[in-house]
């Protein structure tokens, strides 16, 4: 095998190991358990956009225009796979590492090909799972021969150059203007916020822009003008090698461009500022508010923290910015769908409640005191107001805005008073359960033997855990009431249903916190 390969498979397996917990990590079986909970996770995303293209090539078909459900699945791949570059990119390279990389005995342009390799890797699976599954139901259901499989596989394996590209170069850009400011860590945050919202929000404007076809026909002639979309379609369904030429200079060019910019930079050391002050300044503050102070410095300072568990309230932002200005021009289909059928106010409670539930704070606030957790554990202070301070931190930074979204969302479209009762209550309930949940997952689940922020925020189990946790207690029971309930029960019963069950869910995390996670916390090491 290759230097290369070696380096390649090496990069793949650190991700795979990421899964273990420390010393309880070499159990084969958590391991493995952890392996398929994340293919588990991969399997249910691509057999919900494969039933998803099912439904609508058979809606598309009686209009004609089954291409559409190729052009649906591929807006959702580049949209994703931009998202996955702006979050990567935010991550800063451990000196360190780099460092032991270039000591090896290998040439410097393999430590680079190995890393983008790797990257590319990385970014092809999401894409695999998002748009693979359209094409092959186009593939069941049309017949259209093994060349449109064939063609399909070649333009789903030059995707992932686009974002692969994008991250390098975004990587750059923060890490110059880095370097160029005394406090960079938060005006990197900042910058990468603002790239998110850009990119989400555009999405956005681009698919409220396309809703306003009045017809399927219509509908395909706009996307057809859409560059980045219409060559891997057309070179798909066609095979023209144009189409095939313009997509492979769009995703090849920024992926040289990404590598680089990412071979000038990598190994460099980022410039550190200090402070010319020679007297101490000391604030006085009780014990929880001191607390929590350092707890939102460290997320509000780290951008792959703010940006993993922040991208909810990113989404619950664009969202309800764009109904107070869209309004009826852009969701007036939706709208009046919702109203005549009554089913506005459970999707605004499922939209905001969802938001609130990704934003999973506590379950990595344990963890991230990684091996430094010795030194909290010796200050004089009572455990639970440990506790306190990181559930505190989970709601200080979700509840004010997930209360003003949602009370926005439900004045504007003039919700009934109890209807608008639960829409702003059940998601604001979701921010204190999730809070207390996800602290109580990552006390069960802990990890602190990691050496980047990643492994635990994106890689580790108890950030899976809590994602999935925290949306349960609102998913359940809106799936009964969708399935069972109408119109036997009503949306107040609903609401009134989901409330206690969160109350009850957060008072039991609570007292699971009191007894048997302080027992947990005092082992920590």
């Amino acid at each position: 095998m290759s230097k290369l390969a070696i380096l390649t498979k090496n990069y793949l397996l650190i991700f795979y190991g990421s899964l273990k917990y420390g010393r309880a990590g070499r159990n084969r079986g958590r391991l493995f358990g952890s392996a398929t909970a994340v293919a588990a996770v991969f399997l249910f995303a691509a057999l919900m956009m494969g039933s998803s293209a099912w439904a609508q090539v058979e809606a598309f078909m009686a209009a004609g225009v089954s291409e559409l459900v190729l052009y649906n699945s591929l807006m959702i791949g580049f949209m994703v796979s931009i998202l996955i570059a702006v979050m990567r990119s935010s991550g800063a390279e451990r000196v360190s590492d780099a460092d032991l990389l270039l000591s090896l005995p290998l040439p410097r342009r393999t430590i680079l090909l190995a890393k983008s390799a790797a990257r590319y890797v990385f970014d092809l699976l999401p894409i695999i799972m998002l748009v693979l599954p359209s094409i092959l139901v186009y593939f069941i259901r049309l017949h259209p021969g093994l060349p449109f499989l064939l063609r399909g596989l070649l333009a789903l394996a030059l995707l992932p150059l686009f974002s692969t590209g994008i991250a390098g170069f975004i990587n750059w850009m923060l890490f110059r203007v880095g370097n160029r400011l005394r406090n960079p860590q938060l005006i990197i945050t900042l910058l990468s916020v603002l790239l998110l919202l850009a990119v989400v929000g555009g999405n956005f404007l681009l698919s409220a822009g396309l809703n306003e076809a009045e017809s399927a026909g219509a509908l395909l002639y706009r996307l057809q003008t859409i560059g980045p979309l219409a060559w891997p379609v057309g070179f798909i369904l066609s095979g023209n090698v144009l189409s095939l030429l313009k997509l492979a200079l769009f995703t090849g060019l920024p992926f040289l461009l990404g590598c680089w910019l990412s071979a000038r930079i990598f190994g460099a050391t980022r410039r550190n500022w200090h402070s010319a002050r020679r007297d101490l300044v000391f604030r006085r503050r009780g014990r929880v508010a001191a607390l929590i102070s350092k707890e939102l410095r460290r997320y509000f300072g780290s951008t792959i923290y703010l940006l993993n568990t922040g991208f909810g309230l990113i989404m619950a932002t664009v969202f309800t910015i764009a109904l107070l200005i869209g309004g009826n021009r852009w969701f007036g289909d939706i709208l009046v769908l919702g109203q005549s059928s009554g089913l506005l106010p459970f999707v605004l409670l499922f939209i905001y409640s969802f938001c609130a539930g990704t934003c999973y704070i506590a379950a990595c606030s344990i963890s991230l005191e990684g091996r430094h957790i010795d030194l909290l554990k010796a200050q004089p202070l009572p455990v639970m107001e440990i506790f306190a301070a990181k559930i505190l931190t989970n709601i200080i930074v979700t509840l004010p805005l997930t209360f003003v979204c949602s009370l926005a969302a439900a004045l504007y479209l003039r919700l009934a008073f109890i209807d608008a009762l639960i829409v702003v209550l059940i998601p604001s309930l979701v921010c204190l359960m999730s809070a207390s949940i996800g602290l109580a997952i990552n006390l069960a689940l802990p990890r602190l033997d990691w050496d980047n922020e990643t492994q635990v925020v994106k890689q580790s189990m108890a950030s899976l855990l809590a994602l999935a946790i925290a949306i349960f207690p609102v998913g359940l029971p809106c799936a009964l009431w969708l399935l069972f309930g109408r119109p036997g029960i009503s949306f107040a019963a609903l609401g009134l249903a989901t409330t206690a069950f969160l109350a009850l869910l957060t008072l039991a995390a609570c007292a699971w916190l009191h007894k048997t996670g302080r027992a947990l916390f005092s082992r920590l090491a």
